[in-house]
């Protein structure tokens, strides 16, 4: 019985040893595991920190830009302003000197009349009359010098006894006049002015009043000019750092020509692992489809986790091709495009540009006119793009000449050289704006109007092929025209092939399914894009079915399409299954990536996951 006993207590003793191992070993385990995410953790944190030191430094030096443009505005008005404060004072020292140059002009002719007055108590008439008289008196004086000569002595002093009597009786004759004049003067005093003299009078008031007149209207006319100097320097200011942009890239920039997309897509990948410090690795097939994309729409949005390369696909690819990128943060909270470019001040008649802007603009100057122009909308979900981008979403719906964004509702004066009508911005053909997307709490999903006009990639950590070195390529400027033109006539070259795969699908056992089951059609806009995006894509060196492939999954394949509704059952999703299968085996190829994601999606239904 002891024995028994002893057996029991030895097995009862292994099995606890057995289980007190199994949960070592378990703890062991999820101790790693806890690691393993800690130190995820710390990765992603620090690479947090690092993404919000580099927020800190552009945000500080943002700032510094914009106070110094503030500060130089401010120097350059206050500048003008006491340039044109000292004219105005000069024009009012002119008008207080010929003021008093009238005041005098006046006194003078006050004196005038005074002798006038006393020509008239003389009997001589008007100041003419004087002068007359004084040519009567030199005519005399002529004749008698005359006949002073060759007369005697004697007879001279006789002559000169005779007329200084003659001199004597005049003095006389003019004391008496005086006396006469001084009475007359004080007879003057007494009695009122006379009509003739209210009448001069008048006639100086009313000259007094026109001089007035005149210096009002110049100072008028001079404060007029004043005001349209100071509007014209404003409106000068209005796109101050468009006009900056129209003397600082007018000079044309040298560009390599492009003569095959397939050699174009297979050169890049090693431009762009050669174009940063750090050597980065893309798959070919992922650049077919990101150059494919070019020709398919002017937005792409770029989705992943964080760490896979969204941005630097953007910033590598930039740099390979001599492009140019303009980085955008968006801020949640956008509501509007004024966020996104910038908005007219009335009152201080200027135009706040932002980044974005003046990105858009530098894409039309001669320097830039031949590049890649990029708008690198960085989280570009933190707000709906439906309302602070609709502006730009509805514009891409127009031929590349209609697609502008209104800037004022008139027109300025001296506007940049390259805005339409003075008061639009054309977006050319060599701009694409580009996303990066990340899927949290704190982002919006992407509404059907913008998924349905966009571009849109998922982005994988790449993994680099063991052995694979990236070729040293000089990175020159790639002329966007020579590839533009490619892409054109990629269309014209793969259009029939194109066509008949369309013709293939909308004949398809899937569309059926996808319009008798799951509400979806297909409408003209993906025959447009299908046509840029497959003939492009085949032309740098894929198979024409991936790139269907491709474009079935981004419009079809996702979340509130066939993934993730309610209303969609599993068999509904098997029947989906069997017809895309079969509409790949019609098109000889690819399929493998969309069957995948209708046999995860049927998997999560099976375990009950929504």
């Amino acid at each position: 019985m002891l024995e028994q006993q002893a057996q029991i207590h030895e097995r009862v003793k292994e099995q606890e040893n057995t289980r007190f191992e199994e949960l070592k070993k378990k703890l062991l385990a999820e101790h790693a595991e806890l690691e393993k995410r800690q130190t995820e953790l710390d990765e992603k944190i620090n690479e947090n920190k690092l993404l919000n030191d580099q927020l800190k430094k552009k945000l500080g030096a943002q700032v510094v830009m914009r106070k110094q443009a503030i500060e130089e505005c401010r120097r350059e008005i206050q500048t003008e302003k006491v340039t044109l404060e000292n004219q105005l004072k000069l024009l009012e020292d002119y008008r207080t000197r010929d003021q008093n140059e009238i005041k005098r002009l006046t006194d003078h002719l006050c004196g005038y009349k005074e002798l006038e007055r006393e020509a008239k108590i003389k009997e001589l008439g008007s100041p003419a009359a004087v002068l007359q008289r004084i040519d009567e008196l030199e005519k005399d004086l002529r004749d008698a010098r005359n006949k002073l000569k060759g007369r005697s002595e004697d007879d001279l002093e006789e002559e000169l006894d005779f007329y200084k009597e003659r001199v004597d009786d005049l003095e006389e004759e003019l004391r008496e006049l005086k006396q006469e004049h001084e009475e007359v003067k004080l007879r003057e005093g007494k009695y009122k002015l006379s009509m003739r003299e209210k009448l001069e009078l008048q006639k100086q008031k009313d000259l007094l009043e026109v001089s007035n007149a005149a210096l009002t209207h110049s100072i008028e006319a001079v404060k007029s000019q004043l005001d349209d100097l100071i509007e014209k320097q404003q409106s000068q200011e209005v796109f101050k750092e468009l006009t900056l942009m129209d003397r600082r890239y007018r000079e044309p920039v040298p560009a390599q020509q492009i003569n095959s997309l397939k050699e174009f897509t297979e050169e890049l990948q090693h431009r762009i692992a050669i174009s940063t410090d750090v050597e980065l690795y893309y798959d070919l097939d992922l650049l077919r489809k990101f150059i494919a994309g070019l020709a398919l729409s002017p937005l792409h949005v770029f989705q992943g986790i964080s760490g896979t390369g969204k941005t630097s696909l953007v910033n590598a690819f930039a740099a390979a091709v001599g492009g140019e990128v303009t980085t955008v943060p968006v801020q949640a909270g956008w509501r509007d495009r004024d966020d996104l470019i910038g908005h007219y001040n009335a009152f201080e008649k200027r135009y706040y540009e932002k980044e974005c802007l003046q990105g858009l603009y530098k894409a039309h100057t001669p320097s830039f006119e031949k590049r890649f122009n990029i708008i690198l909308l960085d989280e570009m979900n933190l707000s709906r793009p439906e309302q602070y981008f609709a502006e730009f979403l509805s514009a891409m719906e127009q031929n590349e000449q209609k697609r502008k964004v209104v800037l004022m509702d008139s027109s300025v004066i001296n506007p940049p050289k390259y805005l339409v009508e003075d008061r639009k911005l054309l977006l050319k053909s060599n701009t694409w704006f580009m996303g990066t997307a990340n899927h949290d709490e704190t982002t919006f999903e992407f509404a059907d109007k913008t998924h349905d006009r966009a571009f849109t990639l998922d982005l994988e950590r790449q993994v680099k092929p063991e052995g694979w070195r990236a070729r040293a390529i000089k990175n020159t400027v790639i002329d966007f025209d020579s590839v533009d033109a490619l892409f054109t006539q990629a269309q014209k070259t793969h259009k029939k092939l194109v066509l008949d795969m369309l013709n293939t699908l909308t004949n398809s056992e899937f569309t059926e399914i996808l319009e008798r089951q799951f509400d979806i059609g297909w409408g003209n806009r993906l025959e447009a894009q299908a046509l840029r995006f497959i003939s492009v894509y085949k032309e740098c060196g894929g198979h024409e079915a991936d790139a269907l492939e491709h474009l079935l999954i981004t419009r079809v394949l996702r979340k509130g399409k066939v993934l993730g509704r309610y209303d969609v059952s599993i068999d509904k999703l098997k029947d989906l299954k069997i017809a895309l299968t079969n509409l790949f085996k019609s098109l000889k190829g690819g399929g493998g990536k969309a069957i995948e994601i209708i046999e995860s999606e049927i998997t999560r239904k099976e375990q009950g996951v929504y």
